[in-house]
């Protein structure tokens, strides 16, 4: 600082009286005392505006911890809101895809084939309600096979009692005939 270049520059100039032998060298003390005076003065007031400083930077810092703080705090809350709404999203898709997959049963269940069962994703609930699917497909064919094969059945032993009626039928009437001849 300026006060300390002029305390340095009078400090030397006392020295080099003193050192010259002049006797006028107290009257310079004077003076050297006077510009350490002022350099004392000029340090506490850069102690003091260091001081404020350092109190204006910590203020700063506080604040911001605080806000750092709420901020924290705040996205807490928020990442909590989201992880619980996709948490329940998640859920009602689980019990959606479960609830079509018990309805299917229900329905193969009842007999009634007609209703058809349908996967809506390609996961595994998905997969299940495909693989019922085609087993209701299937249940369906067989069924239908098996109501054919019956009516061959029926149709053939309608057939075969009509057989046997006749074939009754002629049996009898070649036992009269065969007793008349006799």
């Amino acid at each position: 600082s300026k006060a300390y270049k002029a305390y340095q520059d009078t400090a030397a100039q006392t020295l080099d009286l003193k050192a010259a032998g002049v006797e006028t060298a107290a009257a310079f003390v004077f003076t050297l005392d006077g510009t350490f005076a002022d350099c004392v003065k000029s340090l506490e007031a850069l102690q003091a505006l260091e001081l404020d400083v350092m109190k204006a930077a910590d203020a700063r810092a506080q604040a911001r911890g605080s806000q750092n703080t709420v901020f924290i705090v705040v996205s807490g809350i928020v990442g909590l809101i989201l992880a619980s709404i996709l948490g329940w999203l998640i859920q009602r898709g689980i019990t959606r895809a479960l609830g079509n997959a018990v309805h299917g049963a229900q329905v193969i269940a009842e007999g009634n084939l007609r209703e058809t069962v349908r996967a809506e994703s390609g996961d595994e609930t998905g997969q299940l309600l495909s693989a019922m699917g085609s087993m209701q497909t299937q249940l369906a064919q067989l069924i239908g096979q098996v109501r054919q094969s019956a009516e061959s059945i029926s149709t053939a032993a309608s057939e075969i009692a009509t057989g046997n009626g006749d074939l009754s039928a002629r049996t009898e009437h070649q036992a009269s005939a065969l007793e008349q001849t006799t």
